[in-house]
């Protein structure tokens, strides 16, 4: 069967597993709906059973068609790394995009000198932001249409999916004015919160020393309260790295936080899709070598 096996056929299933649909597999690798159709019921004969059946939102990979995908999308990639490691990768003579699932955070942080770096060694990539809500974007970094994630909230991440870390930080207390835990605990306080609720890990800390403290705002933004802070003398307990941010736009006091809390471990992941991308591999090290540099 190998000598006659038309390797093409894996390209076209490659595509269907991502997209799900014969129109946009056909429009990615230039074919006609029927064609990818045609294409799919040739696995199936190769194969002796079908890889996927119709579903009522497109095409459903079988039991089968899953025990297959890991090792389909396996000999994609180190076939596209065979191709592309034949050519000199130059990011300065390179078009393309590169979508980053990130925090506020990290955007306020990083994503200035990240973008001086791109504008200085790759000026014709397009770099794009976009939050990640709280939650890991499996179903993007696994379509392509996002291709790194960065944030520090990522555990126990399925199979296929790669990490690395990339920087870690601890928290500070932010104010008008120096506090002590006395003045903290009294104080009227500005809360990050992702999910919206108004208990955070300070909270949940003080809990267990038979304290509170009054939360007044909550808001899942990281650069929000930096305005709201110039209202009233409202205390903010944010990561280090983010309150020198904030110290380039105003002045503000900044106080050890007086609450035992562990610090934020921030990790970026990718997945096997792009791994050997000569582009990403460069972004994901140049993003890398920056926030080791601001560590």
């Amino acid at each position: 069967m190998m000598k006659n096996f038309d390797f093409n056929l894996l390209i076209v299933a490659e595509s269907v597993y991502r997209t799900s649909k014969l129109t946009q597999t056909g429009a990615e690798l230039g074919l006609s709906q029927s064609a990818v159709s045609h294409a799919l019921k040739r696995l199936n004969e190769l194969f002796g059973r079908p890889l996927f059946v119709r579903g009522t939102k497109g095409m459903v990979a079988t039991d089968y068609g899953m025990s297959l995908r890991p090792r389909i999308l396996q000999w994609y990639e180190e076939s596209q790394s065979l191709i592309m490691s034949s050519r000199e990768f130059d990011p300065f003579k390179v078009s393309g995009r590169v979508v980053i699932a990130a925090t506020e955070y990290f955007e306020a942080v990083f994503g200035p000198k990240i973008l001086s770096v791109f504008q200085e060694k790759a000026p014709k990539i397009q770099l794009s932001f976009l939050n990640t809500l709280g939650r890991v974007p499996k179903e993007e970094l696994e379509s392509g249409s996002i291709d790194l994630a960065i944030a520090g909230f990522f555990r126990n991440l399925p199979e296929g999916y790669f990490q690395s870390a990339l920087f870690e930080d601890s928290f500070a207390v932010v104010s008008n004015k120096s506090l002590s835990k006395t003045q903290y605990l009294a104080a009227k306080h500005l809360l990050i919160s992702i999910s919206g609720d108004f208990e955070g890990i300070i909270d949940q800390a003080l809990q267990k020393e038979g304290k509170t403290r009054q939360v007044v705002c909550a808001s899942s933004s990281f650069l929000s309260h930096l305005y709201l802070l110039k209202q009233d003398d409202f205390a903010l307990t944010a990561p280090k790295k983010l309150i020198a941010a904030y110290q380039e736009l105003m002045d503000l006091k900044v106080s050890k936080c007086p609450v035992d809390i562990p610090g934020i471990k921030v990790r970026m992941i990718w997945h096997l899709r792009s791994k050997v991308d000569p582009l990403k591999a460069w972004a994901r090290s140049a993003i890398q070598e920056i926030c080791s540099e601001g560590s």
